[in-house]
């Protein structure tokens, strides 16, 4: 009588390997994921400011040319008159924004 023949898998020792394995492919894949969500929530609320800014601010200019007359415009700069023959200016300034000065020496600032 020969040898009794025991048959092994290949895959018994590598069972626990496999499952350590695969339990940090699922940790690394949901802290992916969990880092993913966080970013398009940021980026939702960014623009939800973003967005109520630029209308505050362009109902502000709505309002001050409602009784305004304006005198000169150009790409750059808008010169208007209010109530009172104040002169005041709007022109585009640095990166996306408004500043609004006296036209005349002096004046008010303000930035939109």
């Amino acid at each position: 009588m020969g040898k009794p023949f025991i048959c092994r898998s290949r895959h018994e020792g590598f069972m626990l390997a496999e499952a350590v394995i695969a339990l940090l492919v699922t940790v690394m894949t949901l802290g992916i994921l969990q880092q993913s969500l966080q970013i398009v929530k940021k980026v939702e609320s960014n623009t939800r400011s973003e967005v109520l800014r630029w209308h505050i601010s362009n109902e502000r200019i709505q309002d001050l040319f409602l009784h305004s007359k304006v005198l000169e415009s150009n790409d750059q700069q808008i010169i208007f008159e209010v109530s009172g023959n104040k002169r005041y200016s709007i022109e585009s300034y640095q990166n996306n924004m408004l500043r609004m000065t006296g036209a005349e020496v002096g004046g008010i600032c303000q930035f939109w």
